[in-house]
């Protein structure tokens, strides 16, 4: 289930047959100009409001606050990841939001981002995808970033070369 943002709140209002419906037309849906629905059913009332967790507007603007240079580290850009990825990675956005990664390929970039394995020349470049999890309350956004790690150009095989 997608979670939307919007709150549905609803307040129940028993009414005795008989009871008369309220002036202010609370439970009144004009239709058209000669149409009007009264939503009393059974002698009980249902009304539902709505409203926004400002969390939407919260998670979403630190989701798209986190950039490129956030998370590079000492790379020139992050499709030539060489070295770990900035130390420490984001933990917490501008607004207040919990941010926790996590690489597709843990092999190649560990979790923390701090360990990248590079393959050995002859092999093809991984690419990596790093999903940045952006939560506030109930709300989360992600965020993906794509990382490409070059193959070792030397017969070397380091970790973190």
């Amino acid at each position: 289930m997608a979670f939307t943002g919007k709150l549905l709140r609803w307040t129940f209002l028993i009414l005795r047959a008989g009871d008369a419906l309220p002036t202010d037309g609370a439970f009144k849906i004009n239709v058209g100009a000669n149409l009007v629905i009264w939503t009393k059913a059974f002698s009980q009332f249902i009304t539902f409001t709505q409203t926004t967790d400002l969390n939407v507007a919260i998670v979403s603007s630190d989701a798209a606050s986190i950039s490129d240079n956030d998370i590079k580290g000492a790379n020139s850009a992050l499709d030539n990841i060489t070295t770990s990825l900035d130390n420490p990675l984001p933990a917490t956005a501008a607004g207040g939001s919990a941010i926790t990664w996590s690489p597709s390929n843990t092999a190649v970039i560990s979790n923390n981002g701090q360990t990248v394995n590079r393959p050995v020349q002859g092999s093809n470049s991984p690419v990596v995808t790093m999903t940045a999890t952006v939560q506030r309350g109930l709300i989360t956004r992600v965020k993906a970033f794509t990382l490409i790690c070059p193959v070792l150009t030397d017969k070397k095989f380091p970790l973190n070369n």
